[in-house]
Formats: structure tokens, sequence, C-alpha cells
């Protein structure tokens, strides 16, 4: 069974697709810069990385076969994170001999004047452009963070039309719509 690496592995994304990978049998190694991921963490392995940095990299790579790129600096550092962290990715992951690279990036991401959007299509073209075979996946908005929003704008002191009892539903691993 191939060994893959999650990137990202303490997020959001990165625990749901290490949970599906390791009940699939799999052996999931994540990797994030927090030193734990807690005491949920659904994969075999944890690797502290520091993608700005570097440090830890070249370990969190060595003996993968697939790495599953879902980590973000957010508002953070995101260049440096997000494209100078994926180009040491890359670099580490060629050295190790990872046969293949997944990357989440985001849905229009190539038709949006942001910041972000132009974050995500640079790391894109480093990808494309590594010599590593490689699958990027363009994903929808997720939900929840939809809902952290409508959450936070129920409680601010402002005069504002959000429904209080609006339920946004997602798809958990294939299962059918859940409150998220």
């Amino acid at each position: 069974m191939q060994h893959v690496l999650v990137t990202g592995g303490a997020g959001g994304l990165g625990r749901l697709v290490a949970a599906q990978l390791s009940a699939a049998g799999y052996t999931v190694r994540g990797m994030s810069r927090r030193a734990s991921p807690g005491d949920d963490w659904p994969g075999a392995e944890w690797q502290q990385v520091d993608l700005e940095t570097g440090a830890g990299l070249a370990q969190a790579v060595q003996g993968i076969d697939v790495v599953i790129h879902a980590a973000t600096g957010g508002n953070k550092h995101i260049w440096q994170i997000d494209v100078e962290g994926t180009r040491r990715l890359l670099d580490a992951a060629c050295k190790a001999r990872v046969s293949h690279v997944v990357y989440i990036s985001i849905v229009g991401v190539d038709r949006v004047p942001y910041a972000l959007g132009k974050v995500k299509l640079a790391a894109e073209d480093l990808i494309q452009q590594s010599g590593i075979p490689w699958s990027i996946l363009r994903a929808t908005q997720f939900y929840s963070l939809i809902d952290m929003v409508m959450q936070i704008l129920t409680k601010l002191p402002l005069v504002a039309f959000v429904p209080t009892d609006l339920l946004l539903a997602c798809v958990r691993g294939g299962s059918s719509p859940t409150p998220g």
C-alpha cells in the first residue's frame, strides 16, 4: 500500500483526507507547523514542518509515494508559505522520488484578481513545471467557512438581517448531506 503525506494535516480538509485514506488502508503521514495534531489525528504518523523555512521537510517526504498538498498560510505570510513553501516541498519531493503530487486549489482561481488567487495560480504553475506527475483539484468554497462567518455575524452588535437558523449542508466522505 502506498505511503501518503498530507500537508496541512491539522486543518479541516487535511484531517478529512487523512481519515478517508487511513480507512482505505493507506499509511498516512500528516504534516503541519503544529508540533502535534491532537488526540483525534486519524493518520499513522505525524511530522512537524515549517513550509516557510523548510524545517522538517526532508524528513516529512522521506519514504512517501504521494503528496496531497492541502497546506496554506491563510492570511499569514501567504506568498512565503503557499508559493515559496510549495517550491520547497516540490524540491524535497523530487529528491525523495515522490511519484505524484495532488494540489488542492480553488474553483475560478484563474478569474479572480485577489491575492489568494494569484498565490494559488503561482503554486499551480510550480507544480505543473516540477517534473513530478501531478493532479490539481480546484475545490469549491468550504461550507464550514461560510457557516463560521455567518455565526460571527449573528453575534456582532450590528444591525444586519442575517438569519440565525440558517443551516448549510456539506457532504462528508460520500455520505448524505448533514448540517455543517
